[in-house]
């Protein structure tokens, strides 16, 4: 079993929580307070870029709209491409990210293999993001 995932988010809430002086159980609340939306949105983008973790995947385990999810990697982009201070930032956890976790992207291929591994024969989701954060 490889818990590469599960130290990536743990990592991940140490990086972003601190600079948006939030605690990381409020990163997971449905809170629409900016500095918890501006950490959400770290969190989504780097769960969803470097990881190939998918907005329904995302929204299942968040407890959020698929959509919602989207859009808020979307907005991610928006506010990269505008706010200095922000691409500062990002740059600065990406340098960090890839030199402590080197390359995380599942391919599709071996991502087809666990979301394959993740359903019930009656086709019903367990807990997906769990399932793929714990290897199964």
């Amino acid at each position: 079993m490889e818990d590469k995932h599960l130290k990536i988010i743990d990592w991940l809430l140490k990086k972003v929580c601190p600079y948006y002086m939030i605690n990381p159980e409020q990163a997971f609340s449905k809170s629409r307070k900016r500095e918890i939306v501006y950490a959400r949105r770290v969190i989504y983008y780097f769960l969803y870029e470097f990881n190939n973790i998918t907005s329904r995947i995302l929204a299942t385990h968040f407890h959020q709209d698929h959509a919602t999810i989207f859009t808020t990697i979307k907005e991610f982009g928006n506010m990269y491409d505008t706010d200095k201070n922000f691409k500062q930032f990002i740059d600065t956890i990406k340098d960090e990210y890839f030199a402590e976790f080197g390359n995380t992207k599942i391919y599709k291929k071996q991502y087809s293999e666990l979301t394959n591994k993740i359903f019930f024969p009656s086709g019903v989701p367990q807990n997906v993001l769990g399932n793929i954060l714990l290897g199964i």
